[in-house]
């Protein structure tokens, strides 16, 4: 189901790859980013990308998007905790399908038990060219700031 997630960008021949992602906000409003292990194997190795990863199969994407929250940040949500944002299609990685949920209640830094990736970051609109992103996380970030951030309260 992939109502109430607008449509950033074209939405053309997308690859059967589906990602559920979720930014997280702090109480001063910033987005998560997390630093992706500089490993071979690792898609965006060595950029600033953003928490999630690949829908299994028999799962929705919100339940994809919970479990990947808590596989890899150790926190756990709800489907209720999430709201869905953007649907986009990732030029980077042959047009994957990204779903993008934004979480509802503020999260605290300290909160966040990483166990992916090389480290994580709370940045805010005037931050972000200073780091080097994935560029479809650019893409979605920029439009998150661009947004009334109260629908996702």
């Amino acid at each position: 189901m992939t109502q109430g997630f607008e449509t950033l960008g074209k939405w053309e021949n997308p690859s059967d790859f589906r990602a559920a992602i979720i930014l997280l906000r702090d109480q001063h409003n910033r987005v998560s980013l997390q630093f992706r292990d500089d490993f071979p194997q690792v898609g965006g190795r060595g950029l600033w990308g953003y928490f999630g990863g690949e829908i299994e199969i028999g799962e929705t994407i919100v339940q994809a998007a919970c479990r990947e929250l808590d596989e890899e940040t150790g926190l756990h949500l709800t489907p209720d905790d999430l709201c869905p944002f953007v649907r986009v299609l990732s030029s980077s990685s042959n047009n994957a399908q990204h779903y993008v949920f934004v979480a509802k209640a503020p999260v605290l830094q300290s909160d966040i038990r990483l166990q992916e990736g090389a480290g994580f970051a709370f940045v805010h609109a005037g931050q972000l060219s200073q780091f080097n992103m994935i560029p479809v996380v650019g893409q979605v970030v920029e439009h998150y700031f661009k947004m009334d951030c109260e629908r996702f309260k």
